[in-house]
């Protein structure tokens, strides 16, 4: 063999390899990308450059939810519980979760159910002004008639 068959030889085991290579890694990336994870799935770039391909990471889903409504785009990581016009605009999962919590507390025959978008709007904000006029009168605690009556421990 002369030196030009060695080196096309080497020069295609080298690509071959390379080759293989890139595609075990791809294939490892794909397979550790197939749990349930409910959008928090990404897969490696052969590079190992992380990237949000499949669905970005659970955070970015969960405060995207309700925020792409005609209403609501203002992302908010809490709910103020004493005061519905302030949570006005707000969406995200915190707004999904305190929707479902004003469904499960406040009775339809008070008001109806709402929907469990994500997104704090006029039907949320009457809900939790519903769920408000329910509850007893701020600062006076109903347990101390408990107390007196030698009920409470």
């Amino acid at each position: 063999m002369n030196k030009k068959q060695i080196i096309t030889i080497g020069l295609t085991t080298l690509v071959i390899a390379v080759i293989v290579y890139l595609l075990r890694k791809r294939k490892k990336a794909q397979s550790q990308n197939t749990g349930t994870g409910g959008g928090g799935q990404t897969e490696v770039e052969p590079e190992g450059d992380p990237g949000p391909v499949n669905g970005g990471n659970q955070e970015n889903t969960n405060s995207q939810i309700g925020c792409q409504s005609n209403c609501c785009g203002n992302y908010c990581d809490e709910i103020s519980e004493n005061n519905p016009a302030m949570n006005y605009g707000c969406c995200g999962i915190h707004v999904k979760n305190f929707q479902s919590y004003l469904n499960s507390v406040v009775p339809q025959g008070v008001y109806p159910k709402i929907d469990e978008d994500g997104a704090y709007g006029s039907q949320t904000q009457a809900k939790h002004e519903a769920m408000l006029t329910m509850m007893p009168t701020t600062g006076q605690d109903i347990t101390a008639g408990l107390y007196n009556q030698g009920s409470g421990s």
